[in-house]
């Protein structure tokens, strides 16, 4: 039997997807700098965001907005996130949906790519 371990609790709209991964960084700004193995989750949805949960604390440690506000095509209302990987050992992750695959450097907390 698994207990229930706790709540992300933070999107504001539906929530499409969710991964995990274990990361082991001393440098990695999303699990406290510790040279430990650490579970990480990435969720994304229809309020337009990516999120990054640290798993043993339950903490929201990144926001990134998937939607581009800059786009005339853009219409927040016609989607958002629907798929998210974590690529290079948990160091970047790639989100897709109806803006196309953005690419996230986790260690930046900035788009470096966007297909």
């Amino acid at each position: 039997k698994t207990n229930f371990q706790s709540s992300f609790v933070g999107h504001t709209n539906w929530v499409r997807v969710a991964k995990f991964a274990k990361i082991s960084s001393a440098c990695d700004n999303h699990t406290g700098g510790n040279n430990i193995l650490t579970s990480l989750a990435a969720s994304g949805g229809d309020d337009y965001t990516v999120r990054i949960w640290n798993c043993e604390s339950g903490a929201n440690v990144a926001t990134y907005n998937y939607w581009d506000q800059s786009s005339s095509s853009s219409s927040y209302s016609s989607g958002g996130v629907r798929d998210l990987c974590f690529l290079h050992s948990a160091s970047s992750l790639a989100a897709c949906g109806t803006e196309g695959i953005k690419i996230y450097d986790m260690r930046s907390d900035a788009i470096v790519q966007r297909l």
